[in-house]
């Protein structure tokens, strides 16, 4: 019993370093390089809700074992009740993807462009997640 109070104050003490070593060195450091990604477009990390809803898709033609169209892109927030919604930069997104060779993007009604294309790829505007799926077949 002795020995389970030792570990749990040897890691408590350990953690504690960590925490230390990290506020005094490395958490300067780590906001130096935030500032150099800081340009006023998306971060480079993956941020949460947006990278959400392709995921999503993703999960939900497996388990309907329904594959996704082959070169197609997909980005927007899902809200709680299935809604799918935009995100910032919409358009210069949908112009990137095509200049990798997307065939096909499943975005939000308000990111899509009004002709319903950008150069070869077919956009398709969604306003909730059933609309989603069906178009991602």
């Amino acid at each position: 019993m002795r020995w389970f109070e030792i570990a749990l104050v040897a890691l408590t003490f350990a953690t504690g370093l960590i925490w230390l070593l990290d506020r005094l060195f490395f958490a300067k450091r780590r906001a130096a390089n935030e500032s150099l990604l800081d340009d006023g477009k998306d971060p480079v990390l993956v941020d949460y809700s947006k990278a959400f809803f392709p995921v999503l898709l993703a999960v939900l033609s497996s388990l309907r074992d329904r594959p996704l169209a082959e070169q197609t892109i997909a980005f927007g927030e899902v809200g709680l009740s299935g809604e799918i919604r935009p995100v910032p930069n919409g358009e210069d997104r949908l112009k990137e993807a095509a200049t990798h060779g997307f065939k096909r993007a499943i975005v939000p009604k308000a990111n899509a462009p009004k002709g319903g294309r950008i150069g070869e790829m077919q956009v398709i505007a969604v306003e909730r997640l059933a609309e989603a799926l069906s178009a991602a077949e």
